[in-house]
């Protein structure tokens, strides 16, 4: 059988198997999607709009979950994501936002492992995932009502810290992750200057992380990176980023020649 037979197949089966259950959205991924809501506005419009209480259509496809809201682009979630885990379309001026949804689809599923790892924190596509993002014009999607966390409980969620024991291990990892960016990076002396307060709150999607360090006997520099966690799933601690492409100098020297000892050992 040629193989785009037996995902039709595949497909077909997967939407036979579905129930007529809610489309439901875990409280902390409906708590991401407000703040991305709150952070920027969705493809296509200029306006910021909070989902905070806000009414959506939802369907099901497969694992994932697609949302709507007046007929903005759609949020596509991936729950094998640890960071970064609802994607949008964008806008298809032909084929409407059934066509954004196939783009984002095809686009997605033809991401290499090592993306996959880096960027959200998940392995490989499995035979149903591919299968799932092949759709065509004629799939219909389940679509149904589902109603968004209200502005008091998402602020509420909003102010939650993580556990001592949580803390503890985000603040490790993110030293080794920032250390081993720089190490990877040809970077000499290396001294973590500060880790972001907001990144020990439960559902903080990244912790800011600033670096010194020095090349030989250069000046000291500084460099912050943009960190991705989750503190509710593994790995925790994503590949970190630049978050400024300027490098500025440090006025205080870096003490010794080598990592400092209270930064270079596990705590």
């Amino acid at each position: 059988m040629p193989v785009h037979g037996f995902s039709s197949l595949l497909v077909a089966a997967i939407f036979a198997g579905m129930t007529a259950g809610a489309c439901e959205l875990s409280f902390r991924d409906q708590v991401l999607l407000i703040q991305i809501s709150e952070a920027a506005p969705p493809a296509g419009r200029t306006e910021i709009a909070s989902m905070a209480g806000a009414e959506l259509e939802c369907a099901e496809l497969g694992l994932f979950r697609i949302v709507r809201h007046r007929g903005s682009a759609m949020h596509v979630l991936d729950p094998r994501r640890a960071f970064n885990r609802w994607g949008q379309t964008g806008i298809s001026f032909t084929g409407g936002p059934s066509q954004a949804l196939r783009i984002y689809l095809y686009v997605y599923k033809r991401s290499d492992p090592l993306s996959l790892w880096r960027e959200f924190g998940r392995g490989r596509f499995g035979e149903e995932e591919l299968a799932m993002m092949s759709i065509t014009g004629d799939t219909v999607l389940p679509w149904q009502k589902v109603r968004l966390l209200d502005a008091g409980r998402y602020r509420a969620a909003m102010a939650e810290r993580v556990s001592p024991e949580e803390e503890r291990l985000i603040d490790l990892l993110l030293r080794e992750k920032a250390r081993w960016y720089m190490a990877a990076n040809a970077a000499g002396c290396v001294e973590i200057i500060d880790i972001s307060p907001g990144a020990m709150f439960r559902y903080a999607p990244e912790a800011i992380v600033t670096v010194s360090y020095r090349q030989k006997q250069g000046p000291a520099r500084k460099l912050v990176l943009r960190v991705p966690i989750n503190p509710a799933m593994p790995p925790y601690v994503g590949y970190p980023t630049k978050n400024e492409s300027d490098i500025t100098r440090i006025r205080e020297p870096l003490t010794g020649g080598g990592v400092p000892p209270n930064d270079g050992q596990r705590r």
